[in-house]
């Protein structure tokens, strides 16, 4: 699991080991290299409620997607988030943005890995189980 030195450190309290990885325009390689290299299975990019999260890019980095390697369309600086997952639109990498959808992605990995996917009828209130 990669992640930015912040959330490594609260994945790593939480017993959950990860690499860091460096914050968009704050060295590299950065997630969306990471992503570029397919390197990455899944995004979890969850915007932040500090206003700052929504400021434009203001560092030394290419202005385009497509100067950074990846053709899309998109001009001029855009926000963090956007270019994170705007790279794994490009990349075909799955993403996942809030909380909720998190918990949703996490409970169906864990029930993939069971190998048993819970069947039930809708007009029935009576649970068969698949094995996968």
């Amino acid at each position: 699991m990669f992640a930015t030195l912040g959330t490594a450190r609260v994945l790593q309290s939480m017993g959950i080991p990860g690499e860091v990885v460096q914050k968009v325009g704050q060295g590299r390689p950065d997630v969306v290299d990471l992503i570029a290299q397919s390197k990455v299975d899944l995004v979890v990019n969850t915007p932040s409620s500090d206003k700052r999260s929504n400021q434009k890019l203001a560092f030394p980095l290419p202005d385009t997607a497509e100067q950074r390697g990846l053709h899309l369309l998109m001009e001029g600086q855009h926000t963090v988030g956007h270019r994170i997952r705007a790279a794994a639109l490009e990349h075909h990498i799955p993403y996942v943005t809030n909380l909720v959808t998190i918990r949703a992605t996490v409970a169906a990995m864990h029930t993939l890995r069971s190998g048993r996917l819970p069947i039930r009828a809708l007009h029935e209130g009576t649970a068969h189980s698949l094995k996968a």
